[in-house]
């Protein structure tokens, strides 16, 4: 049996709402996810390389004040939102967007 890495690129949004999905208890609720991180692979199934985007922010701030940081062994640079998006993600990581936070801070 031949194994291989896929390589097919994957479009992700930043923002989901799961909400249509929903059965049960909250199913009337909006539940709308935002991604705040990427780890990403680089390399074969064998061997390879681990990185990571992702937003970074201070508790004081709101959920959208955040800024994008590219994580690189021991390296860190400033980076995009666009950055996060790329061929090499491996794992997403979204939070729920508390709507009447975001609410009141776009106010």
């Amino acid at each position: 049996l031949f194994m291989r890495k896929l390589e097919t690129s994957v479009h992700y949004p930043d923002e989901i709402d799961i909400s249509p999905y929903l059965a049960g208890p909250q199913r009337h609720e909006k539940m709308i996810y935002r991604l705040y991180a990427v780890s990403e692979h680089s390399g074969s199934l064998s061997g390879g390389h681990y990185t990571a985007h992702a937003k970074v922010s201070k508790k004081d701030m709101s959920e959208d004040g955040g800024k994008w940081y590219s994580f690189n062994d021991s390296y860190v640079s400033k980076a995009s939102r666009n950055d996060a998006h790329n061929s090499g993600a491996y794992v997403l990581f979204y939070e729920r967007i508390n709507e009447t936070s975001d609410q009141q801070s776009s106010e």
